[in-house]
C-alpha cells in the first residue's frame, strides 16, 4: 500500500501521545500501549510488556556481572576505541553523537558492525546502568536496518522510516564487552523492507529484532 508524504502543515501539528496500562496473566508484568496523535489521527503505536523483579532477584540474576560492568562506569566500551567511525547520514542521524554504532564490515554474506552508545548522548545516558539498555540496543538496531538498507538497496535514507519493530530480549548486554549486531536477512515486498537483526556478545544471542522500514512517496 502506498504512503502519502505528509505536507508541511500537518507536519507542525501537535503531538500527543496516551498510554493505556493492562494487566497480563503473569504476576508483576503490565502491558503499556502508547498511541501517538497528530490533528486526532493516530501515527504510531508502542506495545510494551514490562517485568518487574525484585533488588534480590535482579541480583541473583546477574551474579558477579554487577560489579564487573559497573567497574567501567561509562556506557562506551573501552575495547570499541580507534575503532571506524560511521557517517551518522548512513544511518539516519544527524550528529556524531547520535551514532551507535562502528566498525561496519562483511562476515561472509552477513554485515556485523559493534555496538558503542555514546557516553555524551545525555539523552541514550540519561542514568547510570550496569548494562546497556533495551532502548539502546533498539536504536542500535533501527541505525545498523536503516545503513543496510540504503547500500543494498540504493534507496534515499531521506524518503524511509521506520513502519514497525518487533523485539525479544533474551540476555543482558553487558557493557564491558564486545558488543555486536548482526543482520541475518533482509527482504522486500512492496515498498515494505523488513531486516531481521541480532545483537551478540560472546557468540550468544541476547536480542532479536524484526524492523520494517516504508520508503515515502514523494511529491516533487
Amino acid at each position: 500500500m502506498a504512503t502519502r508524504a505528509l505536507s508541511r502543515k500537518a507536519q507542525n501539528h501537535t503531538l500527543i501521545a496516551s498510554v493505556r496500562i493492562l494487566d497480563t496473566h503473569l504476576s508483576h508484568t503490565k502491558k503499556f500501549i502508547v498511541n501517538f496523535r497528530s490533528s486526532e489521527r493516530i501515527i504510531g503505536k508502542v506495545s510494551i510488556i514490562v517485568c518487574h523483579i525484585s533488588a534480590r532477584a535482579y541480583k541473583t540474576i546477574r551474579g558477579e556481572n554487577i560489579s564487573k560492568s559497573v567497574k567501567y562506569g561509562g556506557f562506551e566500551l573501552h575495547i570499541a576505541y580507534g575503532l571506524p567511525q560511521v557517517e551518522p547520514y548512513e544511518v539516519g542521524c544527524k550528529y556524531p553523537k547520535d551514532v551507535c554504532i562502528r566498525n561496519i564490515r562483511k562476515t561472509g554474506h552477513k554485515r556485523v558492525a559493534n555496538i558503542v552508545i555514546p557516553s555524551q548522548n545525555r539523552i541514550l545516558n540519561d542514568h547510570k546502568q550496569d548494562h546497556i539498555t533495551g532502548y539502546n540496543l533498539t536504536e542500535s538496531a533501527k541505525q545498523f536496518c536503516f545503513y543496510c538498507t540504503i547500500k543494498e538497496s540504493k534507496k534515499k535514507i531521506e524518503n524511509l522510516y521506520i513502519k514497525r519493530i518487533f523485539a525479544k530480549f533474551y540476555k543482558y548486554a553487558e557493557n564491558n564487552q564486545e558488543l555486536l549486531v548482526r543482520l541475518i536477512r533482509k527482504d522486500s515486498s512492496n515498498d515494505t523492507t523488513r531486516c531481521i537483526i541480532e545483537i551478540l556478545q560472546e557468540d550468544i544471542r541476547l536480542s532479536l529484532f524484526f524492523i520494517y522500514i516504508n520508503e515515502v512517496e514523494c511529491n516533487e
